[in-house]
């Protein structure tokens, strides 16, 4: 019998909802380990070790469940099928996302052939991992060594940018992120919903430099990436992940500010939420962080391997509406940049031509002019002053829509007011008969539509206008 030392990591992540059976996360295996910076780290993934030159063999599993006490147990297996030894340990954990390693000495009279580790957590099982030890020595490719933060910190602030955001009458709106992988390109990369609403974007670069952002060398909407034309900029570029990325692996990003303010934020990859033209749209959770759209997302050596949706691939809702476009993903979606890196580069397009022809969509205006507004299932009827319940969520079987907006104007407003409704491309679906309006300074008004519910299942916009300018934007969807 080869005797087993046991170690515990408690991973400081946020707290969820239990999965039962135990939903094991990610289980890894390498000769060597160490704790760095709160997370266990293995020098190297494999899983054949030979008994001539490794010392230790160590499987690392890391699980989501209850917090509270656990006992776990793990029995190792050698390749004739007797129990080795088995640990056990009755352990709290404090949040729902823990892990323990197991270590496994390789003395030169270890038995030869196929291991397996198996491990129960309150009699639950709780994983399984099979390795090799042979008696030559194992070729391994050159290890990849994961960065410290402050490394990490170093190659994103060198290519991270802030995107100021503003409408056209002069408001600033919620920032967003980009970056450049090459920045002597002179390509910023970002998501779309960071253009749309917003009528100037500029970016403001590492060395505090801010340059207008005009011209949109491709994008694609479904999939949510775009990429813009600025000026090259020095530093060092960006290395690219060849492979997809793992459920509980470690991951890094950033968040800004318009004044020079960068942060480094690091989490785990917590789930896959979609596939979007066969690439995994993983879900990154940050514990202290919420997320900055358009923000590249580094794993744990460095490499870029997506950037940070507003949400999910195929939802349309810009930056302002995040929260509600992030639902209960409870994290972050990450835009695969495999993606965005296979796409051929285009002739630029001015952002300007776009929000013309409706490709972006153009910023409300006269902030504050609108006190509330939302969607409705009842009619409801002129004159009526009281409160009313405002939906997002309807059904194929719901033939109207109602629509109201509760006015208080803190300047005159008159013209011949419209409605729009718009598909998830921004393709124009629908307009309602103008209506003449002249609403007063300090007035408190009610206005209302119905329209026809879109036949489709769906996520879908609606505008209300008054002359040229958008004063009312939401978001509803068709549910099957």
């Amino acid at each position: 019998m080869h005797s087993a030392l046991f170690g515990l990591f408690l991973a400081l992540l946020p707290t969820g909802q239990q999965s039962a059976p135990v939903q094991v996360l990610r289980i890894a295996a390498g000769p060597a380990g160490s704790d760095s910076n709160g997370a266990f780290v293995l020098s190297e993934e494999r899983s054949v070790f030979s008994r001539s030159t490794d010392r230790e063999v160590i499987v690392f599993f890391q699980w989501e469940d209850l917090p509270g006490p656990h006992k776990l147990v793990a029995q190792w297996r050698s390749p004739d099928g007797g129990a080795s030894v088995t640990s056990a340990i009755d352990y709290s954990a404090r949040e729902k996302r823990f892990g323990a390693y197991w270590k496994l000495p390789v003395t030169p009279a270890i038995a030869l052939g196929t291991w397996s580790i198996e491990v129960t957590m309150d009699g639950r099982p709780a994983g399984r991992f099979t390795f090799e030890i042979t008696g030559a020595p194992v070729v391994t490719p050159l290890a990849k060594r994961p960065l410290t933060e402050a490394e990490v910190y170093e190659r994103l602030n060198g290519t991270f940018v802030v995107l100021r955001r503003s409408s056209a009458d002069g408001r600033e709106l919620d920032p967003a992120a980009a970056f450049m992988v090459t920045p002597g390109t002179g390509q910023i990369y970002t998501v779309i919903p960071a253009l749309d609403s917003a009528d100037t974007v500029r970016a403001v670069m590492a060395d505090r430099t801010i340059h207008e952002l005009t011209r949109l060398v491709a994008f694609n909407r479904p999939q949510q990436w775009a990429i813009l034309e600025a000026p090259p900029a020095p530093g060092q570029a960006l290395p690219v992940r060849s492979e997809a990325v793992k459920i509980g692996s470690r991951c890094f990003s950033m968040e800004g500010t318009a004044d020079g303010v960068r942060v480094l934020v690091g989490g785990t990859i917590t789930g896959q939420a979609a596939t979007v033209a066969g690439q995994p749209v993983v879900v990154a959770t940050f514990p202290s962080a919420f997320g900055m759209p358009g923000a590249p997302v580094l794993d744990e050596y460095g490499e870029l391997f997506g950037m940070l949706g507003a949400g999910m691939p195929g939802d349309s809702r810009p930056v302002e509406h995040i929260v509600a476009a992030r639902g209960d993903l409870k994290g972050a979606p990450v835009i695969p940049f495999s993606l965005v890196s296979t796409q051929p580069t285009a002739a630029p397009v001015s952002l300007a031509a776009l929000r013309a022809t409706g490709s972006l969509m153009p910023s409300v205006v006269g902030g504050g002019q609108v006190a509330s507004g939302g969607f409705t299932r009842a009619a409801v009827k002129r004159g009526d002053t009281g409160p009313t319940e405002f939906v997002e969520d309807f059904s194929v079987r719901d033939k109207l829509i109602g629509i109201l907006l509760n006015w208080a104007p803190a300047e005159r407003l008159r013209g011949q007011a419209v409605l729009l409704v718009f598909d998830a491309d921004n393709k124009l679906l629908a307009a309602s008969a103008p209506r003449k309006v002249d609403f007063r300074k300090g007035d408190y008004v009610r206005s209302t539509w119905q329209v026809p519910a879109p036949a489709g299942a769906g996520r879908y916009r609606i505008d209300v206008l008054i002359g040229a300018n958008t004063y009312w934007r939401g978001f509803l969807r068709i549910n099957p």
